[in-house]
Parts: structure tokens; C-alpha cells; sequence
């Protein structure tokens, strides 16, 4: 719950009880599913693996099939187990690659989903027709990526599960049906220590399919790290409350205090 050093021993958890002393969100069912190798090598990008095999047995990835696992079984445990809301009454949030896995779910299954929010994630950029991954997005040709969208890559099914392409080719009113809060790091930071400019490039395609980022797009001091990511979440937890709840969205702070 850690993951690095930057949080100082605290969790999401300590950020939801923090939200909750200071009356900003209600009781809520905090899901932190594990998408990723035990190692944190090969990310699941909630993507059924299109060529599982060169994960090469690492453990944590069983069969490959995240979205499945998701949809299928992760989804309608918890709403048969808690006392969930049912369809329509579920957020998602992340930071990095977790934040292209909100966005990617959420796009993908707008009626699963009221809020979805993203800190600094790692986003591909798509052509302008939405058809393909771009090939001149080299991060897409990283290494960590070739269980998931194959090797050589499989544009055509990658384009299926990338948020961008997603949006793209979503229709407006189903992409209204989520309440969309994007983050990033500040620009300065770019290219090291923030995502900056495919936060931003998110943000621009939602705008254009008509559904607004209702959170400032950059923690002006923000870092990649676990401890900004926190502070997104301080910014977006009253929102999901909000949404999810039913009640009138109120107006936020700009910016996290540090």
C-alpha cells in the first residue's frame, strides 16, 4: 500500500479517513485491486493479454485476462459480498499506469461508471481517426508492454483498449455519463517526472466529445510519485462522493495543500 517512500507510511485508506474527518465524503467501499505482477514488471493494463506467454511465467499474471477478471468476476463478487449500489454507482481512480486503467475501464463501460479520475497517467496518443495506437508514440514499444498488446504489436488490438482511441470513438452521450477528473504534474517537469502532455492530450479529446475535466489539470508542485498521487486523491474523493451519492457537486479547492 506504500509503494515508495514518498508517502511516509500512509495508504489511500489514510487519505479516505482524513476526507471523512473533514466531513467532505460519506462511508464508501474502497476496492484496490491487484493489477500487475507480484514484481510490479508487467503491468495488466485491465487488457486480456493478447500474447500472455511473454510474461514469461511471472507471478501474479496467471492467465492474463485482467479485463475479465474485472468485469466478470472482481465487479459482481463485490456486489453480491457489500452493500454496493449496483450499476451506475462505481468510480474509479488511479495514478500512472493505474490512471490509463480508470480511464481505460471507465470509457470502455460507461454504464458501469459515474466518476473516473487520473493522476499523471501514462496514456498512449492515438491517430487523429481514432483507428490506431500513433507509431511514433515510442513509449508504446516499450517491453513491459509486449503481454498485453503482443510483439510485434498488434496496433489494431491495442486501439481497442487504449483510452485515447476510446474516447475517440465513443459517443458523446455515453462518455457524459461519467464525471471525468484528470490530473497531471506541471509541465516543467516533463519528460522525467511527470505525464504533463498526454494528461493533457486526454483532457483535449474529452473536451472535444463534449465532456469537460472537472478538477484542475496540474498540481503545479506535483512529482510522479505516490505522494502527489494522494493528493489527487484528496482533490477527487469529495467528487466520486459527490457523484456517486447523488448530491449537488460542489466546488473544490484549486489545488491539494502539500
Amino acid at each position: 500500500m506504500q509503494e515508495d517512500s514518498s508517502r511516509q507510511g500512509r495508504s489511500i485508506v489514510d487519505v479516505y479517513l482524513q476526507a471523512r474527518l473533514r466531513g467532505e465524503v460519506g462511508p464508501l467501499i474502497l476496492v484496490c485491486p491487484g493489477t500487475t505482477s507480484n514484481d510490479n514488471r508487467i503491468p495488466g493494463l485491465l487488457v486480456d493479454f493478447k500474447q500472455p506467454e511473454l510474461a514469461r511465467g511471472s507471478k501474479g499474471i496467471g492467465t492474463g485476462l485482467f479485463q475479465r477478471y474485472f468485469i466478470e468476476e472482481l465487479v459482481p463478487y463485490l456486489d453480491k459480498n457489500y452493500r454496493t449500489l449496483g450499476d451506475g454507482h462505481r468510480g474509479v481512480d488511479g495514478f500512472s499506469l493505474g490512471g490509463f486503467q480508470s480511464l481505460k475501464i471507465a470509457a470502455q463501460y460507461p454504464d458501469l461508471f459515474s466518476s473516473a479520475g487520473s493522476y499523471d497517467g501514462t496514456f498512449f496518443y492515438a491517430t487523429p481517426e481514432g483507428e490506431w495506437l500513433s507509431p511514433k508514440d515510442a513509449l508504446f514499444r516499450a517491453g513491459l508492454f509486449d503481454p498485453a498488446f503482443g510483439r510485434p504489436r498488434d496496433f489494431a488490438f491495442a486501439a481497442l483498449h487504449n483510452p485515447a482511441n476510446l474516447i475517440i470513438n465513443s459517443a458523446p452521450k455515453d462518455l457524459a455519463k461519467v464525471f471525468w477528473m484528470i490530473q497531471a504534474g506541471p509541465e516543467s517537469a516533463e519528460p522525467s517526472d511527470a505525464n504533463f502532455y498526454r494528461g493533457r492530450y486526454i483532457a483535449r479529446l474529452l473536451k472535444e466529445k463534449g465532456s469537460p475535466n472537472h478538477v484542475p489539470l496540474v498540481i503545479p508542485d506535483g512529482k510522479h510519485n505516490w505522494a502527489t498521487a494522494d493528493r489527487h486523491m484528496s482533490i477527487t474523493l469529495p467528487f466520486h462522493w459527490q457523484v456517486l451519492s447523488g448530491e449537488p457537486v460542489q466546488a473544490q479547492p484549486k489545488t491539494a495543500a502539500p
